[in-house]
């Protein structure tokens, strides 16, 4: 992780600290405030652990370079070369051209590079809440945590109510910046930056460096007379071609090139230019294109040895409140109190919450428990949810709506007013209903489950939130030889537990291997002798005394007679070949306990004439000599392996209880004649097949 960190203040009345209190020397989004109407300087150093450039901007203000066209860097767009043909065959037909394009914004605001400190200044800005995110690269160095919050208010001071807006005061407040984390990304960004040969402006994106492998006629041009010189120029050497040209009298193409034929392809690192000269004529133009290579996507565009990874791919896996991923054996990291500026004394009245979503994805952050008194309403008269205030740092105008969440797209901010609660109580827990309450995919209970705590209030009770429960499991379900897998969690060990949050081995079975994860869920391999049954035990949540046992017994074995296999029948629409997708030849079979079914492929019998592979789920490819009706036998199996026949070759004379009849029908070929030609040439292909190449897109 990347962050921001306060250096010494020299404003008066102006604040900078970190947003998560307990953090110290470790990482921790920040929180700068600032009194209304007084000017914002931020003395920005970039000391990033790698040699790129930075800079800084607050969304929704005005300063700093952001609005200043003169202050915004720009790097020149990646080289995009010539796209060759990838269908019917690959690097043939026409070739595609990328448009021009105009140069990338690298930094919206003033850049400030690695070693160097830069003022940045922004001129009475605005009452309201802001986020402060990197403004080089946001959507790479943003989740890399470079963010924060701005507040700009006249804050409470002594008796004085604050003042976060015109008409609108508060008693006390409480930022929550919502985060998150994807550390795949993070560490990608982090060796890139790190690597020799690091470009900040090259991109992940086809790199087809190789020999000329298609020349598309752009334009036939008029005129020649014979054929005209193909030279190439560009980054690399070594490519040779020769024109064709129509000489014949009265044709429709006299005196135009009708092909450019490749003699070499030469080497290249991007699609060179092609000139074509003499030949009496003028007009002709042309477009060369590389070879596709197996790799076009892994390399930086450029040459560069590394880049910045692409963001489409961003996955978060932790999920933080002012910096902080719910912990429960910590809950206090993640309880946040409620501040009143100068003032003294237990809060009365209201309470601003200001929410700042800095992260890539939404999240509608909901407050239990919470109180508000609607505009004009007597205080008594206090409805369940809180009023929404503000949005962007600009008031929202009538009366303030309430409800019980608010949706966040990424970048947004929103200040929302609670009633102070009543006395007594405890911590108000605040929580993303996107539900962002996980870690690594797996933790449960984390992520982003907070608490805002007013007057002091703490935590709630460990009575309600109860105490941890290890209780036993029994799985028989066991079959010797055969593996055993529980990938749900809520058919894992954790399942009936309480306030368990992970598990770890205690004692391991005797009778086959386990492999045991931490969220419940687990893999058996019973040995080839397995009998009688075995065990194993697990300890809860790091502790070595919270444990319990399960016990794994023997599976009831369901009888060939709970199997019921069906007969079917399908029809080709060509003369020798079928070919049927799963669940195919199973779709109308079952098993009564409810087992999953597979073709038992030793039982397989087919006619003579017909060649036939069927795969585990029921597809199969099915070939004949000569049109005609055809006919195999299989049977199922299901997970405990048992057979629908025994186990034996099912016999097509006489097939028996649990062998089904499978009939083909192959009909007459009608003779269709088929060629295959060049998409662009129309010159017949001999002796070639063709296929279609699906890319995904993954920049």
């Amino acid at each position: 992780m990347w962050g921001y960190r306060c250096g010494p203040v020299n404003s008066s009345g102006a604040t900078c600290a970190a947003l998560n209190a307990m953090a110290g020397a470790g990482w921790s989004p920040l929180i700068i405030t600032v009194p209304t109407g007084q000017d914002l300087t931020i003395n920005l150093r970039n000391n990033l652990p790698a040699p790129v450039p930075t800079s800084l901007v607050i969304m929704g203000q005005l300063g700093g370079g952001l609005g200043d066209s003169t202050q915004r860097t720009t790097t020149p767009s990646p080289n995009h070369d010539n796209q060759g043909t990838t269908w019917p065959i690959a690097n043939s037909g026409s070739v595609f051209t990328p448009p021009t394009q105009q140069g990338r914004v690298q930094s919206f605001a003033t850049e400030v590079a690695n070693g160097a400190m830069t003022s940045l200044t922004w001129h009475s800005p605005r009452p309201g809440t802001y986020l402060i995110e990197s403004g080089t690269h946001p959507s790479i160095q943003a989740p890399m945590g470079l963010y924060g919050i701005l507040v700009v208010t006249s804050a409470p001071s002594g008796t004085t109510v604050g003042t976060a807006y015109p008409n609108v005061t508060y008693n006390a407040e409480v930022p929550l910046l919502l985060s998150e984390i994807d550390p795949v990304q993070n560490n990608v960004v982090a060796k890139a930056v790190s690597t020799p040969g690091f470009s900040e402006s090259a991109t992940y994106g086809p790199y087809v460096g190789g020999p000329v492998m298609s020349i598309n006629l752009s334009s036939p041009g008029e005129g020649y007379t014979s054929a005209p010189t193909i030279t190439f120029s560009g980054e690399g050497s070594g490519a040779a071609a020769t024109a064709v040209v129509d000489t014949t009298a009265g044709s429709p193409t006299q005196g135009q090139i009708t092909a450019i034929n490749i003699i070499s392809g030469g080497t290249y690192t991007t699609a060179p230019n092609v000139t074509i000269s003499g030949g009496g004529g003028s007009g002709a133009a042309a477009i060369a294109a590389l070879q596709l290579q197996p790799n076009a996507i892994s390399h930086c565009s450029g040459g560069a040895a590394a880049c910045y990874p692409p963001v489409v791919n961003y996955k978060p896996l932790y999920y933080l409140f002012n910096g902080v991923g719910f912990n429960k054996t910590n809950a206090s990291a993640s309880l946040f109190p409620a501040t009143h500026g100068s003032a003294t004394g237990p809060v009365t009245g209201s309470v601003l919450v200001r929410f700042v979503n800095a992260g890539l994805r939404m999240h509608v952050p909901s407050i239990v428990g919470s109180q508000t008194t609607p505009l004009g309403s007597a205080p008594s008269s206090a409805v369940a949810g809180f009023s929404l205030i503000a949005e962007d740092g600009n008031p929202l105008p009538g009366v303030p709506r309430v409800q019980s969440e608010v949706f966040m797209a990424a970048g947004k901010t929103y200040d929302v007013m609670i009633n102070v609660p009543a006395a007594g109580g405890s911590a108000l827990p605040v929580f993303d209903r996107q539900l962002s309450l996980s870690a690594n995919a797996t933790g449960r209970d984390a992520g982003m489950p907070a608490y805002i705590g007013v007057n002091g209030a703490g935590l709630p009770q460990a009575g309600a939130i109860g105490t941890a429960q290890a209780n036993p499991d029994t799985y028989n379900s066991i079959i010797p030889g055969q593996t055993f897998v529980v990938s749900d969690v809520s058919k894992g060990v954790i399942a009936n537990d309480v306030n368990v949050y992970g598990v770890a081995v205690q004692n391991a079975p005797t009778k086959g291997m386990l492999t045991l994860n931490a969220n419940g869920t687990f893999t058996y391999v019973a040995s080839a002798n397995w009998s009688g049954g075995d065990s194993f035990s697990y300890c809860a949540n790091g502790s070595a005394t919270l444990c319990t046992n399960v016990t794994l017994g023997p599976a009831t074995i369901e009888g060939a007679s709970g199997i019921i296999v069906a007969n079917d029948s399908y029809t080709a629409n060509v003369a020798t070949a079928l070919s049927i997708r799963a669940p195919g030849v199973l779709v109308n079979d079952k098993d009564n306990a409810g087992y999953p079914l597979k073709v038992s492929h030793k039982s397989i019998t087919a006619q003579a004439g017909l060649t036939v592979a069927v795969d585990d789920f029921g597809g199969f490819n099915a070939s004949v000599t000569s049109p005609g009706t055809y006919v195999f036998a299989y049977a199922a199996v299901n997970s405990q392996g048992t057979t629908s026949n025994g186990g034996a070759a099912c016999n097509l004379a006489n097939p028996g209880p649990g062998c089904a009849v499978v009939t083909l029908n192959f009909p007459t070929a009608n003779g269709p004649a088929i060629q295959l030609v060049d998409g662009s040439t129309k010159t017949l292909l001999t002796n070639l097949d063709y296929r279609w190449v699906l890319e995904e897109d993954r920049t």
